[in-house]
């Protein structure tokens, strides 16, 4: 068996169902080609001291977090917390889901406007990879990410037919080498993990499917594995 899912999802949370973030006006996003919604640019004022954050040490120190080298934070609409990613709130808070940005406020000068590829009061750089619709930043250059369409969410890989491809059926972005190969089944990566019980689809942990077509994380199956000799859905054997 081989690694398939991913790309490895870079989000948690997406848009809501049935939409593409599409409005009219604003800034097109130079990565999906949507435009920005027009929220409202506050020119509130914050100590940069308290919304800067860096990530690693010495010469390899940079501002964002352990996920994504970015220069602003972001405002979560549902609680109201700044936080430098959705997977940052997820650590720190997870009693609930960040499923929008209400605002983003720049590192460098610490002001809260609407969420932009460059600051509107000081015009710093936020990140060059810039998502509309997922509210994603990041400037790590060793980093590819693409968003896809389909999932209606950011994923690591360089593009759709560049290195990746999005199964219809299984509703899942998935290595190209394996357009061929993998066994289909409709929907079974928008279940959890029936192994640890967390999202496959918004995963950032690479997953991993048995010769009998399920699905769990790679982790959990190298971890069920070493003491398990059933698939746990449908008790057939997970090795050949």
């Amino acid at each position: 068996t081989a690694d398939i899912t991913t790309a490895g999802t870079v989000t948690v949370g997406t848009t809501p169902a049935g939409t593409t973030g599409a409005v009219s006006g604003g800034a097109r996003c130079q990565v999906s080609g949507v435009r920005w919604c027009p929220r409202a640019v506050t020119q509130k004022k914050h100590a940069v001291a308290e919304v800067m954050s860096w990530h690693g040490a010495g010469a390899e120190k940079v501002l964002g977090c352990k996920h994504y080298a970015h220069s602003c934070q972001l405002l979560a609409k549902c609680c109201g917390k700044l936080v430098p990613c959705r997977r940052c709130h997820a650590e720190r808070i997870p009693s609930h889901a960040m499923t929008s940005t209400a605002a983003m406020v720049c590192m460098k000068c610490g002001v809260e406007q609407a969420p932009g590829a460059k600051c509107a009061a000081c015009a710093a750089s936020m990140a060059k990879y810039v998502c509309s619709v997922c509210d994603l930043f990041d400037d790590d250059p060793t980093h590819d990410i693409y968003h896809c369409p389909f999932c209606n969410l950011c994923r690591r890989g360089k593009g759709l037919g560049v290195d990746v491809f999005h199964c219809m059926r299984c509703n899942q972005c998935m290595s190209l080498t394996l357009s061929e190969t993998h066994v289909c089944r409709e929907g079974s990566l928008e279940d959890n993990c029936p192994i640890c019980q967390e999202s496959m689809f918004t995963s950032s942990s690479p997953v991993r499917q048995t010769p009998c077509g399920h699905f769990m994380h790679s982790s959990c199956y190298k971890d069920y594995t070493k003491t398990g000799y059933t698939c746990p859905m449908c008790s057939k054997p997970p090795t050949r």
